[in-house]
């Protein structure tokens, strides 16, 4: 019987650690499972954030070429204008100079009567002529004045969005708990999730952001809380603790969402914008 006990003995121990060891395994494969998908939720982000960040820079690059080639062709025509008003003045000259030359002339015949009356209307015809050509001109002249503002103001805009979202990139994104605001990567926890960095004065004014849940649901940050301090700042430092500085004409932002609810675990995407510009996405992975 003592045989049979420690044999039945062995059989429980060797079941328990067998059922141990797949439980263990079940839980490793559950964690590298979910790792997994929250890496994959991490590239996906990083796709996507790429290519908004593309499509809105290579929006703005077209935009800024079109300007600059209609400014080109602008330019164009008014050389075109100026040349032809040059050859319009001198016909005018040479017309008014026969007419003058008509009428000093001591034959006043009738063949000359006519041709001093076609002239002075020739030379009224191009005097029109040349008023509408010089108005044409300055209304050139105007709107190429108006695309190279165009094409400054868009260069500007590209030079602005493109260290923005640098800028943005380099913030670090918090999820807090409590009244002290503790840091915390617990979905149930967070009460607030907040994000400090610095913008160019002309798109601080304007920042937002938009946060998707997991689940799909959209926070838009129609109200956030939004600090400014003018003036050169230090950048918030980055996920990796590194930061820099944000030189001169930058404005602190101060974004913060304020849960009403438990939120759910998973990654939750956050887009930073500047009216509708989209400058960056981030993402905040809770647990």
């Amino acid at each position: 019987m003592s045989t049979l006990g420690k044999k039945g003995g062995n059989t429980r121990l060797a079941i328990a650690a067998i059922a141990f060891i797949g439980s263990s395994a079940l839980g490793s494969i559950i964690y590298l499972h979910l790792q997994r998908e929250e890496l994959q939720a991490e590239v996906t982000t990083e796709r996507n954030n790429a290519e908004s960040a593309r499509s809105g820079q290579q929006l703005m690059q077209v935009k800024l070429l079109e300007t600059t080639t209609l400014l080109e062709k602008e330019r164009q025509e008014g050389i075109i204008v100026q040349e032809a008003l040059a050859a319009m003045e001198r016909r005018l000259n040479e017309t008014l100079a026969r007419a003058e030359s008509l009428e000093r002339g001591a034959d006043r015949s009738a063949r000359r009567n006519a041709e001093l009356a076609e002239l002075r209307e020739a030379a009224q015809q191009l005097r029109d002529e040349l008023d509408h050509a010089r108005a044409t001109e300055v209304e050139l002249r105007t709107k190429a004045d108006r695309a190279v503002a165009d094409r400054d103001v868009l260069a500007a805009r590209l030079e602005q969005r493109e260290a923005a979202a640098l800028m943005v990139n380099n913030a670090g994104l918090d999820a807090t708990k409590g009244r002290k605001g503790r840091l915390t990567v617990v979905a149930r926890r967070t009460r607030e999730v907040r994000m400090a960095f610095d913008l160019p004065e002309a798109l601080a004014n304007e920042a937002h952001y938009r946060i998707t849940a997991p689940d799909g649901r959209v926070f838009d940050g129609a109200d956030p809380l939004v600090s400014k301090v003018g003036g050169s700042a230090d950048a918030t430092a980055s996920l990796s603790g590194t930061g820099g500085s944000a030189g001169h004409g930058t404005s602190r932002v101060d974004l913060r969402f304020r849960t009403k609810e438990r939120l759910k675990p998973g990654a939750y995407r956050v887009e930073v914008l500047s009216g509708r510009d989209l400058l960056q996405t981030l993402q905040l992975n809770l647990r």
